[in-house]
């Protein structure tokens, strides 16, 4: 028998399943060029997206984790700013040094 506790947790796991895909599908729309009006479109799920990158990484398979990374850095690279990319970037080859440090 679930107790509450167990319902608790089977529900919180179903909205991070949900969270992961919703976001992983949406990454993945991210083209390699972006015109004006993707621009905008993206613009209010970037601040999503570098939020689940940066703080909830351990909810994503690499796969996803590594979609987000790329719609970021497509989204910076789209508006020239190129200082928000590399610090992305930068930030996205700390977090893979450190999965792989974890691995050996």
């Amino acid at each position: 028998m679930l107790n509450v506790e167990d319902l608790r947790t089977t529900e919180a796991d179903h909205l991070k399943q949900s969270f992961r895909s919703v976001l992983a599908e949406t990454a993945q729309q991210v083209g390699e060029t972006l015109n004006l009006q993707e621009l905008q479109q993206i613009a209010p799920i970037v601040p999503h997206l570098i939020e689940t990158a940066t703080y909830f990484e351990s909810w994503l398979s690499d796969d996803n984790l590594t979609w987000t990374a790329i719609a970021i850095l497509q989204f910076y690279k789209a508006q020239a700013d190129y200082s928000q990319a590399t610090q992305r970037a930068n930030h996205c080859l700390h977090q893979t040094k450190n999965d792989l440090v974890q691995l050996t």
